[in-house]
């Protein structure tokens, strides 16, 4: 399950990119209605094809990646308040690996270090559709921004690596992500 709160703004997102948002949810047997109750959740399997749904019927195969980007964190409720109000930055990610679970059911977030470098890794877990880009794209790119607001603007990610079967080698980052680096579509992830 996901909370509805990691849907603010994409039924707008999906009008915005000229697609039809209550045809996707028809399809997915929802309306508006379900999107008004922000305390509610829906499968995380159902928000990963709406994601997919959306990018196949606006044509932006970067859909999840450009709404995750215009998604504020702090949309998900109490999670980025205890990011943002942990006593560290390295509580803080410590705080989100512990309780992400609450938010959506189907994401793991790991921190490793290595030296001067942080590394975090976000997986979801299988949901039953393939391929699951979008909703990594979505994820990720909503890690980065979590992370610069914990630690300023000025701090970017060298670059996001999403990983996921039958996913495509040739799509880099739209310039204005908060990342500027590439964003890797890689079909394995060496050591997951």
């Amino acid at each position: 399950m996901i909370s509805i709160a990691a849907t603010a703004g994409l039924l707008e997102a999906i009008t915005a990119a000229g697609g039809n948002p209550d045809q996707i949810l028809q399809a997915w047997g929802l309306d508006r209605s379900v999107f008004s109750k922000s305390e509610g959740f829906i499968p995380c399997s159902i928000f990963a094809g709406i994601l997919k749904e959306a990018a196949r019927s606006t044509g932006d195969d970067c859909f999840g990646l450009h709404f995750g980007d215009s998604f504020h964190p702090k949309n998900i409720g109490p999670l980025a308040y205890v990011a943002l109000n942990s006593p560290t930055i390295g509580t803080g990610i410590q705080n989100v690996e512990r309780y992400v679970h609450i938010y959506d059911s189907s994401a793991k977030w790991f921190f490793t270090a290595e030296g001067n470098r942080g590394y975090i890794r976000y997986v979801l877990a299988d949901l039953g559709i393939e391929p699951l880009r979008q909703s990594n794209e979505h994820g990720m790119t909503l890690v980065v921004n979590t992370l610069r607001m914990m630690v300023g603007e000025s701090v970017g990610a060298t670059g996001s690596s999403v990983c996921a079967r039958g996913a495509r080698t040739d799509v880099r980052a739209p310039s204005n992500l908060p990342c500027p680096g590439d964003v890797w579509l890689r079909d394995e992830c060496p050591g997951y």
